[in-house]
């Protein structure tokens, strides 16, 4: 299993996945920073930084889930490998497994990356130290969002092992995020994706998180949300890791 989980991450620094997703990562909160230092208003405090106008970095990183648990999960077969790696004599549930370690390593760290480029830009536009409190509702969005993203990428794993393909994954989750997006305001279970956000809004007490939508109406908290969330990933995991050890390498 070590050497399955290794494996994961030397085909990933290989490629030019990390470098995107970590520009996806990074990049929000300086553009927050610069939205901020070029408006007519006085310096944002904290909070309102940290918890208002997060269009940017809340679709860039659900994009990032789902490309990302996409890529790893149909890369060998992007490249032609997938019959090489079935014959290496590792049993196929152990490579699965590995591929959901790897998938999830790397959805922390760089959501540990966007949280730090949060209090870097953050620190440059409000240029006053972070409040207690406000750091502890900080600190819960963010292992709130390890959390989320983690199931919503286990989730993605199952349209990768039955397509095997990452364009036609892409397609069918973006597909299914954009036509259901409108609706995720009146439920907060039609659209899985928007689930994290729905919550960190709620967390913060924000009514600006994304678009000035408040999810006042919605009842949804931390523990519902994440068993909701926790059911779908299991199911989809399950699924997923059946399908994948009956799959061959006809792409």
């Amino acid at each position: 299993m070590k050497n399955a989980i290794s494996s994961e991450f030397i085909k990933l620094r290989r490629s030019w996945a990390l470098i995107l997703a970590a520009a996806a990562a990074f990049l929000p909160p300086a553009v927050e920073f610069t939205r901020s230092v070029s408006g007519h208003s006085d310096r944002p405090e904290w909070l309102a930084f940290l918890s208002s106008r997060q269009e940017l970095a809340v679709s860039g990183m659900i994009i990032m889930v789902m490309l990302l648990a996409a890529w790893i999960f149909t890369m060998e077969y992007q490249h032609g490998t997938a019959g090489a790696l079935f014959i290496t004599g590792v049993k196929r549930i152990e490579i699965f497994t590995a591929k959901m370690v790897a998938l999830s390593a790397v959805i922390t760290g760089l959501l540990i990356l966007s949280a730090a480029s949060q209090l870097l830009f953050g620190a440059l536009a409000v240029g006053k130290p972070l409040p207690a409190p406000v750091f502890w509702q900080f600190v819960s969005v963010t292992a709130w969002y390890v959390f989320s993203y983690i199931m919503l990428a286990a989730v993605v794993v199952l349209p990768a092992v039955l397509t095997k393909r990452f364009v036609l994954t892409a397609v069918i989750t973006l597909g299914y995020y954009i036509l259901i997006f409108p609706f995720h305001t009146k439920n907060a279970y039609v659209c899985p994706f928007m689930t994290p956000t729905i919550v960190a809004a709620k967390l913060y007490g924000s009514t600006n998180y994304i678009f000035a939508f408040s999810y006042d109406n919605l009842t949804t908290g931390v523990l519902p949300a994440g068993a909701a969330l926790a059911c779908l990933a299991a199911a989809a995991l399950a699924a997923g890791a059946v399908i994948y050890r009956k799959s061959d390498a006809v792409r």
